[in-house]
């Protein structure tokens, strides 16, 4: 089946589980950003990248994950019965999640109040770490910008995510079976298949547990990895025509979806 026919279900796990990253293109939930023409007012765009979720983070950092991100988990996995339960912590985390959406969302064709957008927002991005995924996207640039600077970039990166994130409501009521969880490097991959429509994908969650919470790291869609897609593009258009101008097309993209 070809990645078209399937797009009709690739956000739905992502954003169900609370990792929102359905854009104002639902084709593909994974989709990166890339360069448009120079002078064109908007610069962003959507195109997948594939790769393999956790190999491609730990691959370039020179200590391991959980040192980077001074992860909780270690402290936690003591012995493997501590392990095991920490895995079941995390898929209940995510199924909490999904079940909390789906009963806000109602039946197919129902109307979703204001209110209801709202709560269903919070939700569903409650657990990314935007301040991580920033980092990560932004690679060695996110260290030579100021501290203003990279405040207003995870703030316009992440209300981009929030500002779409229910674009497509039916992709919500996709279902969701949980295949495996694993812990690796400080950190906890849980493997899913989402189906609607009678169509099935693969998606994959990395996750964090800090300061007794949960944070939603990355996700991969059949074997795309949303970080990777964003640190590909970003540093696409960083290269060709630097950081201020990628700055500047998020700002109008939230100028644009300001009310």
């Amino acid at each position: 089946m070809n990645k078209i026919a399937k797009s009709s279900i690739l956000v739905a796990p992502f954003l169900a589980l609370s990792m929102s990253f359905c854009f104002s293109n639902p084709v593909y939930s994974s989709f990166g950003l890339m360069e448009l023409p120079a002078g064109s007012d908007e610069i962003l765009a959507y195109a997948p990248v594939s790769f393999t979720l956790h190999s491609h983070i730990s691959a370039r950092m020179s200590t391991p994950l959980s040192t980077h991100l001074n992860s909780g988990l270690h402290a936690h996995l003591q012995s493997q019965s501590q392990e095991q339960d920490l895995l079941k912590e995390a898929v209940a985390m995510l199924t909490r999640r999904d079940l909390q959406i789906k009963k806000l969302i109602g039946e197919e064709g129902t109307a979703i109040p204001d209110s209801t957008r709202e709560e269903l927002k919070k939700i569903i991005n409650e657990v990314i770490d935007y301040g991580y995924m920033a980092r990560e996207a932004l690679q060695e640039t996110y260290s030579e910008i100021t501290q203003e600077e990279r405040d207003e970039f995870v703030t316009l990166f992440s209300s981009m995510i929030r500002d779409n994130s229910l674009a497509n409501p039916d992709i919500y009521r996709a279902k969701i079976t949980y295949d495996d969880a694993r812990q690796t490097d400080g950190t906890i991959f849980v493997d899913t298949t989402a189906e609607l429509n009678d169509v099935r994908t693969t998606v994959g969650y990395l996750l964090d547990y800090r300061a007794n919470e949960w944070h939603i790291l990355d996700m991969s869609v059949d074997g795309v990895s949303t970080v990777e897609s964003y640190r590909r593009q970003f540093q696409s258009i960083i290269r060709k025509r630097g950081f201020e101008p990628l700055l500047s097309s998020l700002r109008k993209r939230a100028a644009r979806n300001q009310p």
